[in-house]
């Protein structure tokens, strides 16, 4: 990257007028930043205790190799407390990847203490990239799984409950009184898990999501209530811990749920997806009732903003929230909606001696006090910015000659009339301090490098998922194979079985099998008992052939329970060696040639991935299998093809093509090119 290509990516968004820079009233503003510890750049926790207390959690992120600590801000002093470092609490392996956050876990319990949860996204020192997919199965340096902790902030008591998620980083959760339980669901794998308090047993629900789920809330029923990745509804019920999936109330725009606050009055549950125009929906336990609202956006605004990144009720029963721009900043807006009001503009969030806030993480009302975190620039401290509802005057936003433009340079580099917007001199010598830190933070060998890359390098052509039709539980493709280069049929199911047939990339059929439930074998072709597998010293009982497939030469490739791969010729075992770090070799399947062997292989509670073989070049592991949006059959809804679990592959007649069957429970099969990019 040059200096050019920094300077050729700014002002680039469309040119905006004087009324998109104007600040929120200064005179209804506070920003106080945690200068303090400037390290931690991002907030992704952030909750208010019921005797109005707030508190965040002060996170590494990106290139920030740090461990979590638990902030607590005091409205009345303006100073931040610092509760505890994770690290001084709970035991760390410093060779692993370091839990970095509390990531949209913080629930306060009815004791007044905290629960919580750890996550990660933040580098692994060792390392020059985020790596806990890359290295989700590593003995020593994976991130070694999310830890529940309860602390009393009164008291400073502080209980390490144990990992609750082996080698997962949960990314959101809650803590529901009514049954004693956490629930929490995985980013890497869209599981749930439920922790009882009662008596500390987990339970893995598998995947409940087709990918990352970070917002839980309990509703007014006692039931916790959440989304999918694809932002279906659903619940789980207080009383039997089963998941129900409301289908046909989503989040708008088919987009994972961003935030969840309640209106009170009468416990209605508003959800607002992520990082899509600003749109909401609502769902009321007690009545079922479920609305969509199709625009938050104020009218003087462009329809470029991109998200609602926070919001809560005031004492009025009006709703607040902060606007995140694709143009950089956060605004602040409000919206009368159950009084027939339109939504508001009260101008960018921050503050003339301060900075604005680029990512606002979440919004919340106590007393109606305006509470936000400010996630910063990704490169100077966090802080919390308060705004006084009955301070803020409507009249003010009538007169511009009382307003102030933000001050902050990231507001106005995007745009394209930046240049004439910025009113506070000279731009040039601020745009090459802006050129000089990009620079520098493009050139950091800390950040990921392509080649570095976790995922198979062939790219999705199409995918489909079944859950919805059959049951997330009934969901393990059994069966896969072309029919010609144009249909894939094959057999789904765990208890009932059923076929399908996937005709140019889309459901064609999907009909429950009735008669004969024979399932082809994935031994493809018979292995002598007296052969000798390849094996881990110590797990010999797992040396057994798991699949099979015959090239054409004769030779046969045979993968085993344990992740081992050998090669068969001439009544003889050549050893592979390791497809996976744990798990089997499920797969095995050739193109038409019979020269090329493309396998699956995974744990099951792991991340598994694809791998090929040819005599020429050997064993490659190619990765795991990149998530892509799924046909469903449900018109224009948009569902995800979230693969933790592949378990059966077969290849086009043509060779053009990979179709990859999976086990998750939101799973189906993924269809990918095997034609490198740079030959199309």
């Amino acid at each position: 990257m040059t200096r050019q290509d920094v300077l050729n990516s700014m002002f680039q968004q469309p040119a905006k007028n004087e009324d998109f820079f104007y600040l929120v009233q200064q005179s209804a503003v506070k920003h106080k930043e945690l200068v303090q510890d400037p390290i931690y750049n991002a907030i992704w926790d952030f909750a208010i205790s019921p005797e109005g207390r707030i508190f965040f959690s002060a996170c590494g992120e990106c290139q920030n190799a740090i461990y979590v600590k638990l902030y607590e801000y005091l409205p009345e002093s303006e100073e931040f407390l610092c509760h505890f470092a994770l690290n001084d609490k709970v035991i760390q392996h410093d060779r692993a990847i370091r839990p970095s956050k509390f990531h949209t876990g913080i629930t306060f319990m009815p004791d007044g203490k905290m629960i919580m949860i750890t996550h990660t996204t933040a580098k692994s020192h060792l390392h020059p990239d985020w790596l806990p997919r890359v290295y989700a199965d590593h003995q020593f340096e994976a991130y070694q799984g999310s830890n529940l902790l309860i602390y009393d902030p009164n008291t400073g008591e502080f209980n390490d409950c144990g990992i609750m998620s082996q080698y997962e980083t949960l990314y959101g959760g809650v803590y529901n009184h009514h049954n004693n339980t956490y629930y929490a669901c995985g980013m890497l794998k869209g599981h749930l898990y439920a922790c009882n308090l009662t008596d500390m047993s987990v339970r893995d629900y598998g995947q409940v999501s087709d990918g990352p789920t970070w917002k839980f809330y309990v509703g007014i029923d006692g039931n916790v209530y959440s989304a999918t990745y694809s932002g279906i509804l659903f619940m789980i019920d207080k009383d039997t811990g089963e998941v129900t999936f409301l289908h046909g109330l989503r989040v708008p725009t088919n987009r994972p749920c961003q935030h969840i606050t309640e209106y009170k009055k009468d416990g209605t549950l508003f959800f607002t997806p992520s990082y899509t125009v600003p749109l909401m929906c609502s769902y009321n336990p007690a009545t079922k009732e479920y609305k969509t609202y199709p625009n938050a956006m104020p009218k003087n605004l462009p329809d470029d903003c991109a998200s609602i990144q926070g919001m809560a009720f005031d004492s009025k029963g009006r709703l607040w929230y902060s606007l995140m721009q694709k143009a950089n900043g956060c605004r602040l807006a409000m919206w009368d909606i159950f009084n027939g009001g339109e939504p508001i503009d009260y101008g960018q969030v921050g503050t003339l001696a301060t900075k604005g806030i680029v990512c606002s993480t979440e919004l919340l009302i106590y007393d109606d006090i305006i509470y936000i975190a400010d996630s910063n620039h990704n490169d100077d401290p966090v802080g919390v910015v308060v705004v006084d509802i009955n301070k803020l005057d409507d009249d003010f936003l009538k007169d511009p000659s009382g307003r102030e433009k933000i001050v902050d340079f990231i507001c106005y580099n995007t745009v394209e009339n930046g240049r004439e917007m910025w009113p506070y001199g000279n731009m040039d010598a601020v745009i090459e301090r802006w050129i000089d830190k990009v620079l520098k933070d493009a050139n950091d060998p800390r950040i990921r490098t392509d080649d570095n890359d976790a995922y198979c390098p062939y790219p999705p052509v199409a995918a489909n998922v079944f859950w919805h039709k059959i049951g997330e539980n009934n969901t393990r493709v059994r069966h896969i194979e072309w029919a010609d280069n144009e249909t894939v049929t094959g057999i789904i199911g765990n208890d009932k079985l059923y076929s399908f047939t996937i005709k140019n990339n889309k459901i064609e059929q999907l009909i429950e099998n009735t008669g004969d439930n024979d399932i082809p074998s994935l031994l493809k072709t018979s292995i002598p008992e007296e052969l000798k597998l390849p094996t881990h010293p110590g797990r010999r009982y797992l040396s057994k052939a798991e699949c099979s497939v015959k090239m054409a030469d004769g030779t046969v490739i045979v993968g085993t329970h344990d992740g081992m791969l050998a090669r068969i010729k001439d009544g003889k075992v050549y050893s592979l060696g390791m497809v996976v770090t744990c798990g089997g070799v499920h797969c095995l399947c050739t193109d038409s040639t019979g020269t090329t062997v493309y396998g699956v292989a995974g744990y099951e509670l792991g991340l598994g991935c694809v791998f090929k073989y040819d005599g020429e070049n050997g064993l490659k592991l190619l990765g795991m299998c990149k998530v892509a949006p799924a046909f469903s059959g449900d018109g224009d809804d948009v569902y995800w093809f979230y693969v933790t679990q592949p378990v059966v592959c077969a290849v086009s007649p043509d060779n053009t093509r990979l179709a990859i069957g999976t086990a998750d429970r939101m799973g189906g099969v993924g269809i990918y090119s095997l034609i490198p990019p740079e030959a199309k």
